[in-house]
């Protein structure tokens, strides 16, 4: 993610790149927030909207790990392999947080 993160910010000015940064992770961070909140019980739609804004959060900022561990939350055939999902996109969207953050 390091490198597709440096090749999106050649394309556009720094100020641009550290305000559209900056709003991405603020969104990752409420959603790990709100996920973290949400793994203590049966919140299927919550997890799954959350899910769905990191997936386009991963699209955006050229993320894939992070887009394909949601979209894994997103397609899980059971509640078991939901809950594993989560944990796998939380440390996806931690570590494209520390991406950006760098």
């Amino acid at each position: 993610d390091q490198q597709q993160f440096h090749d999106l910010r050649c394309g556009i000015t720094a100020n641009i790149w550290e305000e559209l940064a900056s709003l991405a992770c603020r969104d990752i961070g409420t959603c790990i927030s709100q996920l973290e909140r949400l793994a203590s019980g049966r919140h299927d739609g919550a997890v799954l909207t959350f899910a769905g804004k990191l997936h386009a959060l991963g699209r955006t900022f050229a993320a894939p790990r992070l887009s394909l561990m949601a979209e894994n939350v997103q397609l899980a055939p059971s509640e078991e392999a939901r809950m594993l999902a989560v944990e796998s996109l939380m440390a996806a969207a931690r570590a494209t947080l520390a991406a950006l953050e760098a």
